[in-house]
């Protein structure tokens, strides 16, 4: 992979100065420093650097935090790890092509809406029971949308998925590996908006008894508590300036 970005095989460019690796397994520490200079891709034994367990190590210095302070999530108790552990639920109860699809007409929704004045009471009695559904709807979605001013707004094509992290899937976030949670902390902070028209669309085409209905539902009611995004920020925030810098 290195010789990938070499002009020639054999060119002493694109030396590895250091690795930051697991103590665990083969092919760590010192011996991955020995298997890479055999192949010429490390600097001098003098000046190359091998750290372990660093980058996860710091990790614990908030997972240990979170935990103690929020708990690790689940259903009878609401916070921020819960919520991400609700997207990513969501996204695996339903086919990846169907949820993609979704997405992408939720982002288009988003991208296009402009927040309109609010209906008096009178005009508001006379609306059909859908009409009464989609004002209550924006009213929702005009409150999140002042949570933060850096929520992703743009659009994206359905077929440009390697270059759209909107339709990659959502990394998995693993308690045990808390960069995960870090990483997914970035996309639901990203997406939020998208995330929030997309959950009201599952529960739209799903039946109530459905597990999607029933994940969209509860992770809906989450989305909206405003003290569980903040808690969500500081996860993306200390991921992105800490361990990410």
């Amino acid at each position: 992979s290195m010789n990938k970005l070499k002009a020639n095989d054999d060119d002493a460019t694109h030396l590895l100065y250091g690795t930051g690796t697991d103590s665990g397994g083969g092919g760590t520490l010192e011996s991955l420093y020995k298997e890479l200079d055999l192949l010429h891709l490390c600097a001098p034994a003098n000046v190359y650097l091998v750290a372990n367990c660093c980058i996860h190590s710091l990790q614990v210095q908030l997972s240990n935090a979170v935990k103690d302070t929020f708990g690790e999530g689940k259903i009878d108790r609401v916070n921020a790890t819960q919520l991400l552990h609700s997207i990513y639920r969501l996204q695996e109860s339903i086919d990846l092509d169907e949820w993609r699809h979704i997405l992408y007409k939720s982002n288009e929704w988003v991208v296009n809406y402009r927040q309109e004045e609010e209906p008096t009471d009178a005009v508001f009695d006379k609306m059909s029971a859908a009409q009464q559904n989609e004002v209550l709807f924006k009213r929702q979605f005009n409150r999140i949308a002042t949570f933060h001013s850096k929520f992703k707004r743009q659009a994206t094509s359905p077929t440009d998925i390697s270059k759209c992290s909107l339709l990659g899937k959502m990394q998995a976030p693993i308690l045990t590996r808390w960069w995960t949670v870090g990483s997914a902390s970035s996309y639901a902070f990203d997406f939020y908006l998208v995330l929030f028209h997309a959950c009201q669309t599952v529960i739209n085409c799903y039946k109530a008894s459905t597990t999607p209905n029933v994940i969209a539902s509860a992770l809906f009611a989450v989305m909206k508590d405003q003290e569980t995004f903040i808690d969500l920020c500081l996860i993306r925030c200390f991921h992105k300036a800490y361990i990410n810098v």
